[in-house]
C-alpha cells in the first residue's frame, strides 16, 4: 500500500505562508494599536509642556528654550549651527557658540528654575504614562475577555466552591433563623412580625448599644456604677439592669411581664435578623436579648433555638456544609478506587456523630469501624465478632408480613432460575414456622422464642415440623409424607437457615427497631462483612438492612422527626435487596437519610437492571462525583451534573494578498453542552471532584461546583474486626441432643392441648384468604380462586403449590395428597409452563424402583434445576 501523500493545504510551504501571514497580521495588529497609544502619549507631552511654560517667567521661557537648542545642536553638531543669538537683559543682542551659552550670567541662574520645573514635568510625564497605559490595558484585556467570554444563557449553573459555600450559608442562616422565631412564638404566644432585611452598619449597633446604656443610667444614677460593672461582664443576663418606665425602641417595656416579654422578642426578632449575627458580631445589648430569650425558650421545654449561628453543627462533605434538611432527599458518592470516595464518607460520618444521630453503616472493608467505633456508644452486628451485639428475629419481626420479607432476605432467588418453585416454597415453610413458634410461645405461655428453637423445629423430624405447620398455608407445601420432595424442599430450608446457627450462643437482646426508635440513641450500628466472611454474612446483613427500612416506614410522625442515616458503601456488593432500591422514593416521609457509594453505574445495571439503576441513581439529590474511569459511568455522571445552553463567541481570521484582505470577525454561536464533559470526569485528579447539593431552597437552584480536598488519616485504635473466642456456635448446636431442647416440651403440650380454636390467628383462611396472589401469566387473582382443586394435575403437586409465592398457600386444610412421592414427575418445566406428561413406562419404573431399594432411594441425591436435596 502506497504512502497517502499530504494535502496541498498542509505542505511546508503552506505552513511557511499561512504562519507568515499570521505573525505579519499580527506585527500589523499590534502596530495599529501602538500607534493609537502613540497618538494619546504625544498629546499627553504636549499638556505637559504647556503646564511647564504656564508657570515659568517669559525669561525663563526664552533662556530655558535657548538652552534646549544649544545642547541639540552641540549633542549633533555640524551642519546643525554652532552659535545662537542670545536677547540680553538690556535689550542688546549677542552672539555666541552652543557650548558657551550656558556659561552667560544672567542664563545660569534662570537655567536652574526652568530646569527645576522641567524636571517635574518630567515626572508628571511618565506617571501619567504609565497610568495611560495601565488603564488601557486593563481597558483592552477586560473588553476582549468580555467579547470572547461564555455566557450562560440556561441551564445548570456552574461556581466556585466559595461561592457555593456563601450561598449555602445564607439559605442555612435563614433556616436557623426560621427555627429561632418559631420557638420564641411558642414562648411568648404572639405570632413574630415578618421578617426585615437590616443593612446596618457596626458603628451604628455599638452607637445604639451607648445610647442604651446611657439611657440606664440616667434613669438610675444611683445605680450607674453597678449599671456599668454588669455591662463589662460577659454572659450579663439582659434582665439584671433594671427596666425603665417607658418602653423605647432601644428599652424593653415597662410594666406587665407579659408586654416586657413582647418587647424582648421584637428586640430578639431584628437582632437575629442583622447579618452581625451570622458574623458573631452583634452589640452586646442585641447579644444579652438573644442570650436571655434563649435561656428562657430551653426552660420552657423548647430545644430546638440557637443562640448563636455557629451554635447549629451543620452536615458536612469534604469541608462543605450542607443545606439544611437536604440529606433526607439522599446522597450519592460515586468514584473509582482510590479517587477519595471512602475519605467524604468518613467526614460525612464524623458530622453525624457531632449531631448525636443515628447512623446505619455497611462497612464491607472494616475502614469505617477503625476509624469512628466507639466502645459502649455504637453497636456491632457480626456473629463473627467478639464485640457483636446478640440479635434475634424474634426481637424485630412482629407480624406475619415481615417473616414473608425475612423468608425473602434470607431465601433468595438464584439469579437466572427459571422454576424459582423451590426456593418460594422454603420461604413458605420458613415464614409460617417462625411466625407461629413467636404466636404460641408469646400468646399461650408468655415466653420469648429462642433462634435454638426454630432451627430444631425446621432441622428435625418432618413428623413435628409437619404437625407444628398444621393448620398453615405452608402445610400443604411441605406435604404429609415424608419423601423426596420433602426432604428437597427442607434441604433448601437448612441451607438457608443455616446462616441462622451462627446467631446461636447469645443472649439475643437486642433489637434494631428498638435501637433505631429509641429517643436516647445516638451513635453507629455498623454492619460489618470481612471479605472471607462474604457468603455467610450477606444474606444475614440483607436481612438486617431490610428490617431497619421496615422499621422506618412503621414510624410514627413523633418518631420521624428523629433522622436515621443508611450508609451503604460499596452498595453492589450487597447484592440485589429491593427493599432498598425502593426505599429513596419514600423514605424521607419517615426521618430516613440514605448514603449510597459506589463505584460504577454497571455494577447496579448487573444486579437491578439498567432501567432500576437509574432510577436508584436518580432518587439521590447530593451527588459527589470524583475519579470515575469507567467511559460509561463517566458520561452517565455527566448527565447527572447538567448540561447548560451557552453563547460562545468565535473568531474567525481572513488573510489575503493585499492589506485590506487582512481581517478578523467575531461571531455569536449558542449552543448546548455538558457542565463537565465526561473525559474531565475521567481524568479528575485523586481527591478532587464535583459536588452537586440537592436544591432545597425556592427560587433557583444551587449551582454545582468543583471540590477539592485532602487526605486524613482517622483510626481510633480499633481493630475492624476481632474474631470471636470460645467454641464454634454451630459445633456446640450439633453436639446437644435435640430432645432437651424445650421446642419438645412445648409441641408435647401443643398435642395434649390440640390445636383447636385457639390457634385460629395462624390458620390458612386467616392468613391468606385476603391476599391476591399473581398467576405465572401475569394475572392478580385471590388466593381461594387460586388453590382451588379445579385442574389439578395429580403428577405434579408443585403446580398445586404454585410457582408463585402467593400460590403456596392452599384454601382447604383438610385435603389429602393423591399421589405418593416417590410418583413425582421431576423433569423440566415445559415451555408452556407445564410439565411434560411422563409415560406409564417411566412411572412403573419409578414404582419397582421405590419397592426394591428404599434405602438406596433415600440416599439418591435429588437434583432439580440445580437445587440439591439431601435425605
Amino acid at each position: 500500500m502506497s504512502e497517502q501523500k499530504p494535502r496541498p493545504e498542509r505542505t511546508t510551504g503552506a505552513a511557511w505562508l499561512r504562519g507568515g501571514q499570521t505573525v505579519s497580521h499580527t506585527v500589523e495588529m499590534v502596530w495599529e494599536i501602538a500607534k493609537k497609544f502613540l497618538i494619546m502619549l504625544a498629546l499627553w507631552g504636549v499638556f505637559c509642556i504647556y503646564s511647564v511654560n504656564r508657570h515659568a517667567t517669559d525669561d525663563e521661557q526664552l533662556y530655558g528654550g535657548l538652552a534646549i537648542v544649544a545642547k541639540l545642536c552641540r549633542f549633533f553638531g555640524a551642519p546643525l549651527p554652532q552659535q545662537v543669538t542670545v536677547k540680553q537683559p538690556d535689550g542688546t543682542s549677542v552672539v555666541v557658540s552652543v557650548s558657551d551659552y550656558e556659561s552667560l550670567p544672567y542664563v545660569a541662574g534662570v537655567l536652574d528654575r526652568y530646569g527645576e520645573l522641567l524636571f517635574y514635568a518630567g515626572l508628571l510625564f511618565f506617571a501619567g504614562a504609565a497610568a495611560l497605559l495601565a488603564l488601557a490595558t486593563i481597558l483592552f484585556i477586560r473588553q476582549g475577555q468580555q467579547k470572547l467570554e461564555d455566557k450562560e444563557l440556561r441551564g445548570q449553573t456552574i461556581a466556585s466552591v466559595a461561592s457555593l459555600r456563601q450561598q449555602i450559608q445564607k439559605f442555612n442562616a435563614d433556616e436557623i433563623r426560621k427555627l429561632n422565631r418559631k420557638a420564641i412564638e411558642a414562648l411568648v404566644g404572639k405570632p413574630a412580625p415578618p421578617i426585615e432585611k437590616h443593612s446596618e452598619t457596626g458603628f451604628k449597633a455599638g452607637w445604639r448599644d451607648a445610647l442604651y446604656v446611657l439611657k440606664c443610667i440616667v434613669e438610675r444614677p444611683s445605680d450607674a456604677f453597678a449599671i456599668l460593672r454588669r455591662r463589662l461582664q460577659p454572659s450579663r443576663p439582659f434582665l439584671a439592669l433594671p427596666a425603665p418606665s417607658t418602653g423605647t425602641a432601644l428599652v424593653p417595656y415597662a410594666g406587665s411581664a407579659s408586654v416586657a416579654l413582647h418587647g424582648q422578642a421584637l428586640r430578639y426578632y431584628r437582632a437575629i435578623d442583622l447579618p452581625n449575627w451570622v458574623s458573631g458580631t452583634l452589640a452586646k445589648s442585641d447579644a444579652d436579648i438573644v442570650h436571655d430569650l434563649t435561656i428562657r425558650a430551653r426552660a420552657a421545654g423548647l430545644s430546638d433555638i440557637y443562640e448563636r449561628f455557629s451554635d447549629y453543627e451543620h452536615h458536612r462533605i469534604v469541608g462543605v456544609e450542607l443545606p439544611i434538611n437536604s440529606l433526607y432527599q439522599h446522597s450519592l458518592v460515586v468514584g473509582s478506587p482510590g479517587s477519595g470516595k471512602s475519605q467524604a464518607i468518613h467526614g460525612l460520618i464524623e458530622s453525624i456523630n457531632h449531631r448525636r444521630e443515628c447512623a446505619i453503616i455497611y462497612d464491607p472493608e472494616l475502614e469505617y469501624i477503625r476509624a469512628h467505633y466507639k466502645a459502649g456508644r455504637d453497636v456491632i452486628l457480626n456473629p463473627f465478632d467478639s464485640r457483636t451485639a446478640s440479635w434475634s428475629p424474634f426481637n424485630d419481626l412482629a407480624d406475619y408480613a415481615s417473616w414473608e420479607q425475612a423468608a425473602a432476605d434470607l431465601f433468595p432467588l438464584p439469579k437466572g432460575s427459571q422454576d424459582p418453585y423451590w426456593t418460594l416454597a422454603s420461604r413458605q415453610i420458613y415464614c409460617n414456622a417462625g411466625y407461629k413458634l413467636g404466636v404460641i410461645k408469646r400468646q399461650h405461655f408468655n415466653e420469648k422464642p429462642t433462634i435454638e428453637e426454630l432451627i430444631w423445629l425446621i432441622i428435625g423430624d418432618f413428623e413435628t415440623l409437619h404437625y407444628f405447620l398444621k393448620n398453615t398455608p405452608a402445610e400443604r407445601t411441605l406435604g404429609e409424607k415424608e419423601g423426596l420432595r420433602s426432604e428437597s424442599l427442607r434441604s433448601v430450608i437448612v441451607n438457608g437457615i443455616t446462616r441462622m446457627m451462627h446467631l446461636l450462643n447469645g443472649r439475643e437482646d437486642f433489637s434494631i427497631a428498638e435501637w433505631i426508635n429509641s429517643p436516647q440513641t445516638h451513635g453507629l450500628l455498623f454492619l460489618s462483612r470481612p471479605q472471607h466472611l462474604e457468603a455467610s454474612l450477606s444474606p444475614l446483613i440483607a436481612h438486617w438492612s431490610s428490617i431497619a427500612i421496615t422499621t422506618l416506614f412503621t414510624r410514627t410522625p413523633a418518631q420521624s422527626k428523629k433522622i436515621t442515616h443508611i450508609i451503604l458503601d460499596e452498595f453492589h456488593s450487597l447484592g440485589k435487596v429491593e427493599i432498598l432500591a425502593d426505599a429513596p422514593a419514600r423514605l424521607r416521609k419517615y426521618g430516613g437519610s440514605i448514603i449510597m457509594g459506589m463505584q460504577q453505574v454497571s455494577q447496579l445495571d448487573d444486579i437491578y437492571g439498567d432501567k432500576k439503576a437509574q432510577t436508584i441513581i436518580g432518587q439521590l439529590a447530593t451527588k459527589l462525583i470524583l475519579r470515575c474511569q469507567d467511559p460509561d459511568t463517566a458520561r452517565f455522571m455527566a448527565e447527572q451534573i447538567g448540561q447548560r445552553e451557552v453563547s460562545r463567541t468565535q473568531e474567525n481570521t481572513s488573510y489575503g494578498a493585499h492589506q485590506l484582505r487582512d481581517g478578523v470577525s467575531l461571531n455569536t454561536k449558542e449552543q448546548t453542552e455538558f457542565v463537565f464533559m465526561p473525559e474531565e470526569i475521567m481524568n479528575f485528579p485523586m481527591f478532587q471532584g464535583v459536588l452537586r447539593v440537592s436544591n432545597v431552597r425556592e427560587g433557583r437552584p444551587f449551582p454545582v461546583a468543583p471540590v477539592k480536598f485532602r487526605y486524613r488519616e482517622r483510626s481510633t485504635g480499633t481493630e475492624g474486626f476481632m474474631p470471636r473466642l470460645g467454641p464454634d456456635p454451630i459445633d456446640e448446636f450439633m453436639k446437644k441432643d435435640r430432645s432437651s431442647s424445650k421446642l419438645y416440651a412445648l409441641l408435647d403440650k401443643i398435642k395434649a392441648e390440640g390445636q383447636g380454636a385457639d390457634n385460629r390467628e395462624v390458620t390458612a383462611q386467616d392468613l391468606s384468604s385476603s391476599r391476591s396472589v399473581s398467576t405465572p401469566d401475569g394475572k392478580s387473582v385471590s388466593s381461594g380462586a387460586a388453590h382451588s382443586d379445579e385442574g389439578f394435575d395429580a403428577q405434579n403437586p408443585e403446580k398445586r403449590a404454585g410457582i408463585a409465592e402467593g400460590f403456596l398457600a392452599p384454601d382447604a386444610t383438610e385435603a389429602k395428597r393423591e399421589v405418593p412421592d416417590s410418583e413425582i414427575d421431576t423433569r423440566p418445566v415445559a415451555e408452556e409452563g407445564a410439565r411434560s406428561q411422563p409415560s406409564p413406562s417411566d412411572t412403573t419404573a419409578a414404582q419397582q424402583n421405590s419397592k426394591s431399594d428404599e434405602e438406596d432411594r433415600q440416599r439418591t441425591l435429588f437434583d432439580h434445576d440445580g437445587y440439591i436435596g439431601l435425605p
